[in-house]
């Protein structure tokens, strides 16, 4: 289940979601995901004092902060898949907008911004392709890997 500090649905319509005020109440609650609103990294920061160790909090989209477990990140579940498929991070292309793209574009072979992403994304990407609005993601492969290996 989802918990939240503030209306989800403004950003997310239609998903189900607990409003909390108390995070507390969570203590011993199991949840999938724990969001606070936060529109600055800043703004963030304030919450680490609230979090235990076991913990990281992200920003995304300059509008929320997801509270999550340390090990609950892309690049440790493409870690995992490269583990099981016997391949390394250097074969791995990725794709990102956002924040919690950064650490995963950074450890693959190859990470690619959209360009509708955010300013931090683009400035640590190896490329550039169009906006997810635009089918960025599907041209860059059919452009690089598609037709390149298919010779199409």
């Amino acid at each position: 289940m989802l918990y939240a500090n503030f209306d989800a649905g403004q950003i997310w319509p239609g998903v189900q979601y607990i409003k909390t005020g108390n995070f507390h109440e969570l203590q011993n609650v199991i949840t999938d995901k724990v969001i606070v609103e936060a529109h600055s990294i800043d703004e963030m920061e304030e919450f680490k004092k609230y979090i235990s160790g076991d913990f990281y909090l992200q920003l995304s989209g300059n509008q929320i902060a997801m509270i999550m477990n340390k090990q609950a990140t892309k690049t440790n579940g493409i870690r995992l898949l490269a583990e099981q498929y016997e391949i390394s991070l250097e074969q791995i292309i990725a794709f990102g907008d956002d924040y919690n793209d950064i650490d995963m574009l950074q450890s693959c072979g190859k990470g690619i911004a959209v360009s509708n992403a955010l300013v931090e994304v683009k400035n640590i990407a190896d490329e550039i392709c169009n906006s997810n609005d635009q089918d960025g993601v599907a041209k860059w492969l059919d452009e690089n890997i598609l037709r390149k290996y298919n010779n199409i």
